[in-house]
Formats: structure tokens, C-alpha cells, sequence
């Protein structure tokens, strides 16, 4: 199994990856991992939210 790669540019302000990113990334692989879909956005004050979305199938 080969060992995930560690980015280091997140943040616009900062430029490294910061605490609160890598919680971000935390949160995305967890719900990755359920088999579900992430979509990540920017909140007005500059930090990132990961939203789980689930879908239904309804025919088909």
C-alpha cells in the first residue's frame, strides 16, 4: 500500500497546512470511506466546511 503524499500549501494567508485543514482532510476521508460523496466549500470567514452528500437512486 503506498503512503499518502502530505501537501503543504492550503492556506492563501499562511501558506502551510494548518491544524484546522488537516481536520478538514480528516473529515473528507471518513466520510470518503462510507462510500459517500464530499463537496468542500469556503465559509465567509475564509475556513473550509466538507458537506456529506448522499444519494438515492430512485429508478434505474
Amino acid at each position: 500500500m503506498q503512503e499518502d503524499a502530505v501537501l503543504g500549501i492550503f492556506s492563501d494567508k499562511e501558506k502551510i497546512l494548518r491544524k484546522e485543514d488537516l481536520e478538514v482532510f480528516s473529515t473528507i476521508r471518513r466520510i470518503a470511506d462510507k462510500g459517500n460523496d464530499v463537496v468542500v466549500k469556503r465559509r465567509k470567514d475564509g475556513s473550509l466546511v466538507a458537506y456529506e452528500i448522499k444519494m438515492n437512486r430512485i429508478s434505474g
